[in-house]
């Protein structure tokens, strides 16, 4: 079975799991799977990459976009971009990407990101971490956390039903214009893979996101997006090298001329063109703030859990203090005890003391009359 394979059983045993669940809620959802759609993103060579969400539920409260995992890793930091699969082979966070798939999903449909949950699964990790993500509204769950926590996260209601009906079609809408197959999917996935992997072995780190644009300083209408040219040596025995570079989305127009030149990410040449660039993130691109946490079943209930144990905790400790009190007590009832003994015994042989005395004072008077008599 290859990765691919592999990837679409683990994607039907979360599908449905979740299926199963929805059947159990007193309210109406809709799923859908493998839901491909563009963004503008700098990555584009036509000014676009595209998205692949796994499984897309819709209540009439909130949204749920699953990222489904089935490959074990060998070591993975919730924060690190690159994960490490067990024979070492780099991946990328699922965290980071489902992160990704929620920003450009809350772009294109202008809907509140507090709206939208992300959950990553990892079948095949067994018990994952219970610590928190570092992205607000978002869950890192294993197989048995799908079958023992999701339907909290999926029964979750608010005050008042968001106009789900509306937005679910907005998106089917969506996916059926652009029509994105799987093969334009993957192939703009390794291209753009292909681009970062290059900006990371020349600066180092890579400092735009898949969700950045750059506009072009020069013309200040256009938009920078990474374009790729086959170069070959003068001997043609050697493999044809390809070299990425940016370059503005007016170049050649006509009408505005744009002289923008282009800046190539090459360690034969200057990066510092590149290190320079100010991209435009979504974030400021939507006048995003800070994400608000919505509060779910699930968080009630493990808070409730949490609460829970901490008391489970502190009763074991007072149960300890007070077996530490009882033991100090029977200690100091010993130490009275072996007092009381003392003192009673103390006690007696002052009775011994003074009966001996009285006798020496009879002993006394008889010696006492012997003399008198003797004289």
């Amino acid at each position: 079975m290859d990765a691919k394979e592999k990837g679409a059983m683990g994607e039907t045993v979360v599908y449905r799991e979740i299926v199963s669940m929805l059947g159990e809620l007193d309210f109406e959802c809709k799923v859908i799977q493998n839901a491909r759609f563009p963004f503008e993103s700098v990555y584009g060579e036509r000014g676009y990459i595209t998205a692949e969400i796994d499984i897309v539920v819709f209540t009439p409260y909130l949204i749920f976009l699953f990222e489904v995992k089935n490959e074990k890793y060998k070591k993975f930091d919730y924060k690190e971009p690159l994960w490490n699969l067990m024979d070492d082979e780099p991946v990328s966070n699922p965290i980071e990407q489902n992160h990704t798939h929620k920003e450009v999903f809350c772009s294109e449909l202008k809907i509140p990101r507090e709206q939208v949950i992300t959950v990553e699964v990892l079948l095949e990790n067994g018990c994952v971490p219970n610590m928190p993500s570092v992205y607000p509204n978002d869950y890192v769950f294993s197989l048995d956390d799908i079958k023992n926590k999701l339907v909290y996260l999926l029964a979750t209601t608010s005050d008042g039903i968001q106009k789900m009906e509306v937005i679910y079609k907005q998106f089917i809408d969506m996916l059926k214009k652009h029509n994105i197959s799987e093969e334009e999917h993957i192939n703009l996935l390794k291209r753009t893979e292909k681009i970062e992997t290059r900006i990371r072995n020349v600066i180092g780190y890579i400092n735009l996101h898949r969700t950045d644009v750059v506009h072009c300083t020069c013309c200040n209408v256009g938009k920078l997006y990474f374009k790729d040219k086959n170069y070959r040596s003068t001997n043609e025995s050697e493999r044809a090298s390809k070299h990425f570079f940016l370059g503005c989305s007016n170049y050649g127009n006509k009408k505005i001329k744009c002289e923008a030149g282009l800046i190539y990410v090459d360690k034969n040449k200057d990066s510092s063109l590149f290190k320079e660039i100010k991209p435009d993130s979504i974030a400021h691109r939507n006048n995003w703030g800070d994400e608000k946490v919505t509060k779910t079943i699930l968080d009630e209930i493990e808070s409730l859990n949490s609460t829970n144990q901490n008391l489970c905790i502190e009763l074991e400790s007072v149960k300890k203090e007070n077996e530490q009190l009882k033991e100090a007590l029977s200690e100091s009832k010993r130490k009275n005890d072996n007092q009381e003994k003392k003192i009673m015994n103390c006690s007696a042989e002052i009775e011994k003391v003074k009966r001996l005395e009285e006798k020496l004072s009879c002993f006394k008077k008889i010696f006492g009359r012997i003399y008198f008599l003797k004289d």
